[in-house]
């Protein structure tokens, strides 16, 4: 029998979202295998460098042209690795779970390499839930499912 299910989403977005499901796969293995409430895991773990560059040149390339990929609170042009890293932060922020904040606060430090995350009881709760199901919800309504 399955356990529950858990949506995740970004709320309130504008723009494109540049969250992926195995970004939520890494803070979920985070909190699930920390015990703690705050995790620290490396950028590399969320944002490998790949998938940054192609994030980049796709953003770099539509943000003139399309109104999805302004970003106006990034004034940097081009957007370069720490506007990527603003943006990531501010979307992880709006991140929830079933309609509550997956955390209680959250900090990627591009110069240091590292995501400071605080986990809602929420989110932790969920992460250590071994028979839970969890999906990643787009903007368009599809989803995936997200494996820890």
């Amino acid at each position: 029998m399955p356990g529950k299910e858990y949506r995740f989403q970004v709320a309130e977005q504008r723009n494109f979202v540049i969250v992926f499901p195995s970004m939520v796969s890494a803070f979920l293995k985070d909190a699930r295998e920390a015990g703690i409430a705050g995790g620290k895991l490396k950028l590399e773990q969320i944002l490998e460098k790949p998938k940054a560059e192609y994030l980049l040149r796709m953003i770099n390339s539509n943000r003139t042209v399309n109104e999805g990929f302004y970003y106006r609170q990034i004034p940097e042009k081009p957007m370069g690795r720490n506007g990527l890293c603003c943006l990531l932060e501010e979307q992880l922020g709006n991140m929830q779970m079933d309609g509550k904040d997956c955390f209680d606060s959250i900090a990627l430090g591009d110069a240091e390499g590292i995501a400071q995350a605080v986990y809602s009881n929420s989110f932790i709760k969920a992460s250590r839930d071994l028979e839970g199901e969890y999906w990643y919800i787009f903007a368009d309504k599809r989803k995936e499912q997200i494996f820890i």
